[in-house]
């Protein structure tokens, strides 16, 4: 029960403090996220953009209604691509404010 009662109040000093704004954090805080989500929006463009046409084109050699595994690994390939999206605007908005740091006049 006193580990509840920890958790709770732990959870409640974090909602209660303030929270910082992306100009606040500081410049090494930024470019290790930017590069992290750089490297993460990379890895994940290259696996699309290797396998993704080759099975675009095994999927249109199969009949017209594909089985329960294809349909799956679209599926999956849809996540991917979200999560692809999110890590490659993550890496621009570090960028973004990187620039707005280093080479703002």
């Amino acid at each position: 029960m006193a580990m509840l009662k920890n958790i709770a109040t732990l959870y409640q000093k974090m909602k209660s403090r303030r929270r910082k704004r992306w100009d606040e954090v500081s410049t090494p805080v930024i470019f290790t996220l930017a590069v992290i989500c750089w490297i993460e929006a990379g890895y994940y463009g290259y696996a699309m953009g290797s396998v993704g046409p080759e099975y675009i084109k095994l999927l249109n050699q199969v009949s017209s209604m594909p089985s329960v595994p294809f349909l799956v690994i679209s599926v999956i390939f849809g996540f991917i691509g979200i999560s692809l999206f999110i890590w490659g605007f993550m890496a621009k908005c570090m960028t973004s404010l990187l620039e707005k740091r280093f080479f703002s006049v």
